[in-house]
Protein backbone atom coordinates (compact mmCIF):
# COMPACT_ATOMS: atom_id res chain seq x y z
CA UNK A 1 0.00 0.00 0.00
CA UNK A 2 1.49 3.34 -0.89
CA UNK A 3 1.26 6.60 1.03
CA UNK A 4 -1.48 7.90 -1.27
CA UNK A 5 -3.73 4.98 -0.37
CA UNK A 6 -3.03 5.60 3.33
CA UNK A 7 -4.51 9.08 2.96
CA UNK A 8 -7.73 7.66 1.49
CA UNK A 9 -8.54 5.50 4.52
CA UNK A 10 -11.58 6.67 6.47
CA UNK A 11 -13.39 5.70 9.64
CA UNK A 12 -12.34 2.55 11.43
CA UNK A 13 -9.76 1.68 8.76
CA UNK A 14 -8.01 5.00 9.40
CA UNK A 15 -8.06 4.34 13.15
CA UNK A 16 -6.48 0.90 12.64
CA UNK A 17 -3.87 2.41 10.32
CA UNK A 18 -2.86 4.96 12.93
CA UNK A 19 -2.76 2.39 15.72
CA UNK A 20 -0.90 -0.40 13.91
CA UNK A 21 0.43 0.38 10.43
CA UNK A 22 1.94 3.81 11.09
CA UNK A 23 4.08 2.76 14.08
CA UNK A 24 5.03 -0.68 12.70
CA UNK A 25 5.61 -0.27 8.97
CA UNK A 26 9.26 0.80 9.41
CA UNK A 27 9.99 -1.21 12.55
CA UNK A 28 12.91 -3.61 12.12
CA UNK A 29 11.71 -5.56 15.16
CA UNK A 30 8.30 -6.03 13.52
CA UNK A 31 9.80 -6.99 10.15
CA UNK A 32 12.05 -9.61 11.74
CA UNK A 33 9.38 -11.08 14.03
CA UNK A 34 6.69 -11.32 11.30
CA UNK A 35 8.86 -12.07 8.25
CA UNK A 36 7.25 -15.50 7.77
CA UNK A 37 3.68 -14.54 8.70
CA UNK A 38 0.87 -14.35 6.16
CA UNK A 39 -2.32 -13.43 7.95
CA UNK A 40 -5.45 -11.35 7.35
CA UNK A 41 -7.58 -10.12 10.25
CA UNK A 42 -11.02 -8.75 9.39
CA UNK A 43 -12.72 -6.25 11.68
CA UNK A 44 -16.35 -5.74 10.75
CA UNK A 45 -17.49 -2.89 12.96
CA UNK A 46 -21.22 -2.90 12.32
CA UNK A 47 -22.00 0.68 13.33
CA UNK A 48 -18.99 2.29 11.62
CA UNK A 49 -18.94 3.61 8.05
CA UNK A 50 -15.97 1.41 7.17
CA UNK A 51 -14.58 -1.88 8.35
CA UNK A 52 -10.95 -2.95 8.01
CA UNK A 53 -8.74 -5.84 7.01
CA UNK A 54 -5.34 -5.85 8.70
CA UNK A 55 -2.89 -7.61 6.39
CA UNK A 56 0.39 -9.10 7.61
CA UNK A 57 2.51 -10.49 4.81
CA UNK A 58 6.20 -11.39 4.87
CA UNK A 59 7.21 -8.71 7.37
CA UNK A 60 4.91 -5.99 6.03
CA UNK A 61 1.72 -4.57 7.50
CA UNK A 62 -1.09 -2.89 5.60
CA UNK A 63 -4.74 -2.04 6.06
CA UNK A 64 -7.62 -2.19 3.63
CA UNK A 65 -10.80 -0.23 4.30
CA UNK A 66 -14.16 -1.62 3.22
CA UNK A 67 -17.28 0.54 3.14
CA UNK A 68 -20.23 -0.94 5.05
CA UNK A 69 -22.38 -0.26 1.98
CA UNK A 70 -20.24 -2.68 -0.09
CA UNK A 71 -21.90 -5.90 1.07
CA UNK A 72 -20.13 -8.11 -1.49
CA UNK A 73 -16.67 -6.93 -0.34
CA UNK A 74 -17.65 -7.42 3.31
CA UNK A 75 -18.80 -10.96 2.57
CA UNK A 76 -15.66 -11.69 0.55
CA UNK A 77 -13.43 -10.40 3.35
CA UNK A 78 -15.33 -12.47 5.89
CA UNK A 79 -14.70 -15.68 4.00
CA UNK A 80 -11.13 -15.01 2.83
CA UNK A 81 -9.59 -13.75 6.07
CA UNK A 82 -7.93 -15.97 8.66
CA UNK A 83 -9.72 -14.30 11.57
CA UNK A 84 -12.75 -12.08 11.99
CA UNK A 85 -14.29 -9.94 14.68
CA UNK A 86 -17.78 -8.63 14.06
CA UNK A 87 -19.28 -6.27 16.61
CA UNK A 88 -20.19 -2.65 17.25
CA UNK A 89 -17.59 0.02 18.07
CA UNK A 90 -18.46 0.18 21.76
CA UNK A 91 -17.93 -3.55 22.28
CA UNK A 92 -14.73 -3.55 20.21
CA UNK A 93 -13.21 -0.64 22.11
CA UNK A 94 -13.96 -2.29 25.46
CA UNK A 95 -12.63 -5.75 24.53
CA UNK A 96 -9.25 -5.07 26.17
CA UNK A 97 -10.90 -4.73 29.56
CA UNK A 98 -13.53 -7.47 29.20
CA UNK A 99 -13.32 -10.56 31.34
CA UNK A 100 -13.55 -13.98 29.69
CA UNK A 101 -17.01 -14.45 31.16
CA UNK A 102 -18.25 -11.12 29.81
CA UNK A 103 -16.71 -11.87 26.40
CA UNK A 104 -18.47 -15.24 26.30
CA UNK A 105 -21.72 -13.52 27.23
CA UNK A 106 -21.32 -11.15 24.26
CA UNK A 107 -20.58 -14.09 21.97
CA UNK A 108 -23.61 -16.08 23.14
CA UNK A 109 -25.88 -13.04 22.84
CA UNK A 110 -24.70 -12.43 19.26
CA UNK A 111 -23.25 -9.00 20.02
CA UNK A 112 -19.74 -10.31 19.32
CA UNK A 113 -18.89 -12.77 16.57
CA UNK A 114 -15.40 -14.25 16.40
CA UNK A 115 -13.90 -16.52 13.77
CA UNK A 116 -10.33 -17.83 13.94
CA UNK A 117 -9.80 -16.76 17.53
CA UNK A 118 -6.35 -18.36 17.71
CA UNK A 119 -5.09 -15.78 15.21
CA UNK A 120 -6.39 -12.87 17.27
CA UNK A 121 -3.54 -13.32 19.74
CA UNK A 122 -1.41 -11.63 17.08
CA UNK A 123 -3.51 -8.48 17.53
CA UNK A 124 -2.46 -8.17 21.18
CA UNK A 125 1.18 -8.77 20.22
CA UNK A 126 0.94 -6.06 17.56
CA UNK A 127 -0.63 -3.65 20.03
CA UNK A 128 2.25 -4.10 22.49
CA UNK A 129 4.86 -3.76 19.74
CA UNK A 130 3.15 -0.66 18.31
CA UNK A 131 3.12 0.95 21.76
CA UNK A 132 6.85 0.22 22.13
CA UNK A 133 7.58 1.75 18.72
CA UNK A 134 5.46 4.82 19.48
CA UNK A 135 7.30 5.26 22.78
CA UNK A 136 10.67 5.08 20.99
CA UNK A 137 9.53 7.69 18.47
CA UNK A 138 8.48 9.96 21.32
CA UNK A 139 11.91 10.00 22.97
Amino acid sequence: MNENQDENLVGFASLMHNQFVRPLKDSEKFKERYKDVNLQLFFNITDATHSAVLILKDGTINIKGIAQADKSELEKAGTQCDAKIETDMRTFSSMDNMSTLKTLGKVFSGKLKIKGGKHLKVLQELRVLAEEEDAQDFF
